[in-house]
């Protein structure tokens, strides 16, 4: 699938519909050295779904599931401040309590950023005009 995002993509994961398919890599190759992708440590493996806690976005329609039971998965400590100002203005702090970052991965053209689908991620919200990236799923 190739992407052209303005603005950030928010908190989620790309696990698919088929919950009998053993879920394997995710590979995003940018087409433009604008942007950021934020992996996280957290893993979720029912389908693909939006996190949200906004009651607009849980009942908004997509391609995604909409969902808010991360916040039941990973309770823990609140998310890092400095973290949420650098690279996440765009989602709100309470949606990311209990997750942890394991990367920061900033876009560089023919590059591939690969790792598990069941993980959650994002786009940083360090987006100027447009990104542009090629993104592959697989299953073993």
């Amino acid at each position: 699938m190739i992407q052209e995002s303005f603005k950030p993509v928010g908190l989620h994961v790309d696990t698919g519909f088929n919950l009998n398919k053993i879920l394997y890599k995710q590979i995003i190759i940018p087409l433009s050295s604008n942007g950021e992708t934020i992996i996280f440590k957290n893993r979720f493996y029912g389908c693909s779904t939006t996190f949200s806690l906004d009651p607009k976005e849980l009942k908004a329609k997509g391609y995604n599931k909409r969902s808010s039971e991360h916040q039941k998965l990973f309770k823990g400590r609140d998310f890092n401040k400095k973290y949420h100002k650098k690279y996440l203005k765009h989602e709100d702090i309470k949606n990311l309590k209990g997750l942890s970052i394991e990367k920061v991965y900033k876009w560089k053209v023919g590059e591939a950023l690969i790792f598990d689908r069941s993980q959650l991620h994002c786009a940083s919200s360090n987006i100027k005009n447009k990104k542009i990236g090629l993104t592959i799923v697989t299953k073993k």
